[in-house]
This record gives C-alpha cells, structure tokens and sequence, in this order.
C-alpha cells in the first residue's frame, strides 16, 4: 500500500546555505531507491524553510529509506539548522484523489502550491467532495502538471491539497476559468482560518543546479 509524507522543515535564514544541500542529496539520492515513487523538495515563497513530499510503495520501503547514510545525515544535522521554538513536523497522508504528477519540462520553472487546511467537521465530507471532482477538473486543463487530495491521518478535518502547472503563465490562465465556484464557496465556508493562512505557492527546489 503507498506511503505518502509531507515533511515540513523551519530553517533558520543563516543555516539555509548549509543545510539545503544535505536535504537535496537525499532528495536526489532517494528517487533513486526501488522503494520511492515520488521525491518532491520545496520551498515556500518568502521563507527558509524546506517542504517534502514523498511516496513510497510501501511502509517499508519507507523504513528501508531510513537505513542509508544521506538521510541519517539529514537527521543528524537538522537540530542545528533549526530555529529555536520551532519543530520539524511530518504529516502522514491518505490519497483521496491521487493521479502522478506529470513530467515538468523545466521543474524551476513551475508554479506549485500546498494547501493545508483546516476543516470545520460539519463541512468536512461535503468539502472532500468537492475538493476531488475540483481535482479532476484541474487535471484536464492546459499546462496541469497535477492537482492530488490528501487527508492526514492523524486528523481527519486535516485535508492537504498539492497543485503543480508547467509555469506561472498556465497557473494564472486556470484562473481566469470559469466553473470553481462550488470550490471557492467550499473554501470561504469550511476553514478554521483564513485560506491565505493555509495556502503556501512554493517553487521547486529539489534539482541540482542547472537540471
């Protein structure tokens, strides 16, 4: 059965420099294991720190991951990268609505975003409805690298939303569509706070430099 992880790391400003390569070697290191069938590295606009999206085949092949020496080197490091107050925090993910993502032509050069949303529970059924037919929707325009529903499983009025377009030209065209309403109004009604608070648009970095 797939394994899904989003990771979330703060970094403090002065350690990002230090700490970036460690994470990316894993990243990179990891799409390589049998085991993994996505490695997504990111990190949020005006901030330092690193957000992970794994997929793993299986809860094994993700406890397999834990054995080789670039994670361990990641786990051995990250303490002093982050700020102080601050935790990493990983969030362990159901797929309500998965589809892989598509291949990105120039993956610095996509648009993405992550939505972490907190749902009131009397909305929470009617808003994951919405949510996946909204997906399937997104899937079949211009320039849609992928749009997949996640629930976490620790707390189900928790729901993680992940979008990926080829750039920001095709990201801004889906928004002139018509035909999101019941999306936006599902939005405006379910949160527990504001959807600018939940939603972060994150640029890829999870490439080694030049590819």
């Amino acid at each position: 059965m797939p394994f899904s992880i989003l990771g979330i790391s703060p970094i403090k400003e002065d350690a990002y420099d230090s700490f970036y390569p460690v994470l990316l070697e894993d990243v990179v290191e990891g799409r390589k294991e049998p085991g993994n069938s996505v490695f997504e590295l990111f990190r949020p606009e005006g901030t330092s720190d690193l957000y992970l999206l794994e997929r793993w085949k299986s809860h094994a092949a993700f406890n397999a991951h834990l054995e080789y020496p670039y994670i361990k080197d990641v786990l051995e490091k990250r303490p002093a990268a982050t700020p102080a107050g601050k935790e990493p925090n990983a969030i362990f993910l159901d797929e309500l609505s998965y589809v892989p993502f598509k291949e990105a032509a120039a993956p610095k050069a996509t648009h993405n975003g992550i939505g972490i949303l907190n749902l009131k529970p009397e909305t929470r059924d009617a808003f994951i409805k919405i949510a996946i037919e909204t997906a399937e929707k997104v899937r079949a325009e211009n320039g849609n690298l992928g749009f997949n529903v996640y629930q976490d499983q620790s707390d189900k009025n928790t729901v993680v939303i992940v979008q990926r377009w080829e750039n920001d030209a095709a990201y801004q065209a889906h928004l002139k569509q018509t035909g999101f309403e019941a999306f936006g109004n599902a939005v405006k009604t379910s949160l527990t706070r504001p959807f600018e608070e939940s939603w972060l648009t994150v640029r890829d970095v999870g490439r080694p430099e030049g590819k």
